[in-house]
């Protein structure tokens, strides 16, 4: 449950990750699949579509000598942040928008009565504010990092220097921002993870099981395992009709017999036979079952597991993969939820421990003190990060990638 603190310094400069800190990325699987579903963005505003990749447009180092690097910005419950830190912020999310959305004047509008200049100055007092927030909740109860983890934290950095930099701490915290800016988010997220076990124990220990059950049945989870007989092949193709014929009489054959079975050896029996005849191939990373939301399986799935009591077997369900036999097991906090993007198994425990952890926090950041320096609230971001001076040599590479696409354009 821990934040990964090196995905936190690969990323390092993506502020807002620590709104969704502690979430699993969805695990690849084979059946039954989820739908893509839109992720909250942590903002009620989006950034603009992603396009290819373009040479800077705006100045990004024009405003760094603004005001003095130590010189206090913004107070978040007492936490104070210089401007070091915030100018760095400003400078990262201006980077996003003019290398990757092509943005070339942040007093330009995103939308009605709403400039890129507005979305980088919400998203960067929004994301600060949560850091910060973490540093003043910890102060406010006595918490502190330990050498330990401290200690750890300059290992993470120690490694990325000599990946990147030959060893050279100075040209990583330069690349990234500054070496304060760097700690920041990183100490961060150290008490991100302090704040989480404080309340909730290592590994969300102290939080009792059916609290667990309960916040998973609140957000509207089911969980079922299944016996699986494919109708299509690998390539989504479906079998012939003599195959199918076969797959629905080994299924309906495997229905009589966990029908035969008595109540107290029903699930023993269905995860025996699970094990022996299921195709699913998910069922490697899945033992206890998938653990899933509305729109996340196809609809049979979704339908026939809603259908079951705890303890119950489905009749036979078919759907687009083939043929399914559901059991619906007891809920148990230690199940496999899913997996992170390291493939470390993230558990109903991590989810309802996660989730209730962010609960806590938006209470704490909707009754934050924040206070700004004078001017900082009406800074001219537009004007601070102007349009980038073009050189001889950089119209002259831009005439000659024209020139090198005119000419492949016509060749085709």
């Amino acid at each position: 449950m821990k934040k990964n603190l090196s995905l936190l310094l690969a990323l390092l400069l993506l502020l807002c990750t620590l709104s969704g800190c502690g979430s699993a990325e969805n695990a690849e699987t084979t059946e039954p699949t989820e739908t893509e579903s839109a992720a909250d963005a942590g903002s009620e505003t989006e950034a603009p579509m992603e396009t290819e990749s373009v040479a800077a447009t705006l100045d990004l180092d024009s405003a760094a000598d603004a005001y003095p690097m130590d010189a206090e910005i913004m107070t978040v419950n007492g936490k104070a942040l210089t401007w070091d830190i915030y100018y760095h912020a400003l400078r990262q999310y201006i980077y996003e928008l003019t290398y990757y959305y092509a943005v070339s004047d942040l007093s330009e509008e995103l939308m009605e009565g709403y400039t890129y200049a507005d979305y980088v100055r919400e998203s960067v007092n929004g994301s600060l504010s949560s850091i910060a927030m973490l540093f003043a909740k910890a102060d406010e109860l006595g918490l502190t990092l330990d050498e330990d983890t401290l200690a750890g934290i300059d290992e993470e950095f120690a490694y990325y220097a000599d990946l990147y930099y030959a060893g050279d701490l100075d040209a990583l915290f330069a690349d990234l921002g500054s070496e304060e800016f760097c700690r920041f988010q990183a100490e961060g997220s150290a008490y991100y993870s302090a704040l989480l076990n404080y309340y909730y124990g290592e590994n969300g220990a102290n939080l009792p099981d059916a609290d667990v059950v309960s916040y998973a049945e609140d957000q509207g989870y089911l969980n079922a395992k299944h016996i699986l007989f494919k109708t299509v092949d690998d390539n989504g193709d479906a079998l012939s009709d003599e195959e199918i014929a076969e797959k629905k009489a080994n299924a309906e054959a495997t229905l009589a017999l966990l029908q035969a079975v008595s109540a107290d050896e029903l699930e023993a029996s269905f995860d025996a036979l699970m094990q022996e005849q299921s195709e699913d191939t998910g069922l490697l990373y899945y033992p206890d079952g998938y653990y899933f939301q509305e729109g996340e399986m196809v609809d049979e799935f979704y339908e026939a597991a809603a259908a079951l009591e705890v303890g119950e077997v489905s009749d036979l369900v078919t759907s687009s993969y083939g043929y399914h036999i559901l059991y619906r097991p007891a809920m148990d906090p230690d199940d496999v939820v899913d997996y992170d993007s390291s493939y470390n198994a993230y558990t109903l425990r991590d989810l309802a421990v996660n989730g209730l952890f962010e609960n806590m926090m938006y209470e704490w950041f909707t009754a934050l003190t924040v206070e700004y320096a004078d001017g900082i609230e009406t800074l001219d971001l537009a004007a601070l990060f102007p349009a980038a001076e073009t050189t001889d040599t950089d119209t002259a590479e831009a005439d000659a990638a024209e020139t090198d696409d005119a000419a492949e354009t016509a060749e085709s």
